[in-house]
C-alpha cells in the first residue's frame, strides 16, 4: 500500500474516534446526574407513590406532612435501638449477665418501628380518594421494596465497605464492639 492510502486510511480513523469521544463526552455532560431519569430519583418511594396513585397537589403536600413526621419518629426509633444494641453487646464483656430484657427491649423497638411505618401508610391511604385507594393498594408493595432499597447509609458513620476503623467500646478500649467491618479480620494474637 502506497503512503498516501495509509495517510487516508489514518485520517478517517482520527476523524471517526474524535466524533465517537465528542459523543460520549455530549452524552455525560448533557446526561441527567445519577438517580435522576428513567430508572432512579422517579423510582423513589415518595416519587413513585404520588406517580403512581396520581395524587394531587394538595395530597402532595399533606403526604409530605406525613413523610415528615415519619422520618422524625422513625430516626428516633432507629437511635434508641443502636443504643439498645450497644448495650447488649457491652454485656459480653460481663459473663453472667442476662441480655433478656435488652433483647425484649429491641423487639419491642423494632415492633415499634414497624408499628408506626404501618400506621403512616394507614394516614396516606385515608389522603386517597377511592379510585386512588385501588391504586395505592396495587403499588403498597412496591414502595415498600423501594424504601428498603433506598434506606440511606447509617447516620453513625461510615458504611462497612468503605473500610474505615471499627469504633471504639468506650468502656473498654482494647476491643472494638462487634464483629470486624466488612470482610476484616482482626489480627492474629501475640504469642510472645
Amino acid at each position: 500500500m502506497d503512503d498516501r492510502k495509509q495517510l487516508r486510511i489514518w485520517q478517517w480513523a482520527t476523524i471517526l474516534l474524535l466524533l465517537c469521544n465528542g459523543a460520549l463526552i455530549g452524552l455525560v455532560w448533557f446526561a441527567p446526574p445519577r438517580g435522576e431519569g428513567e430508572g432512579g430519583r422517579n423510582n423513589k418511594p415518595h416519587d413513585l407513590l404520588v406517580r403512581e396513585v396520581g395524587l394531587n397537589d394538595v395530597q402532595v403536600s399533606q403526604y409530605d406532612d406525613l413523610v415528615k413526621i415519619h422520618r422524625s419518629e422513625t430516626q428516633r426509633l432507629r437511635r434508641e435501638g443502636k443504643e439498645l444494641r450497644d448495650q447488649l453487646f457491652a454485656l459480653l464483656s460481663k459473663p453472667g449477665a442476662k441480655p433478656d430484657t435488652l433483647l425484649a427491649r429491641i423487639g419491642q423497638n423494632q415492633q415499634q418501628i414497624e408499628q408506626n411505618t404501618y400506621q403512616h401508610f394507614v394516614l396516606v391511604r385515608a389522603l386517597c380518594t377511592e379510585p386512588q385507594k385501588e391504586k395505592f393498594d396495587h403499588i403498597i408493595n412496591e414502595v415498600l421494596r423501594s424504601m428498603n432499597r433506598n434506606k440511606p447509609p447509617r447516620p453513625d458513620g461510615p458504611r462497612n465497605d468503605q473500610q474505615a476503623p471499627p469504633p471504639q467500646n468506650d468502656d473498654d478500649n482494647t476491643r472494638p464492639d462487634g464483629p470486624p467491618p466488612g470482610d476484616r479480620r482482626p489480627p492474629p494474637p501475640d504469642r510472645n
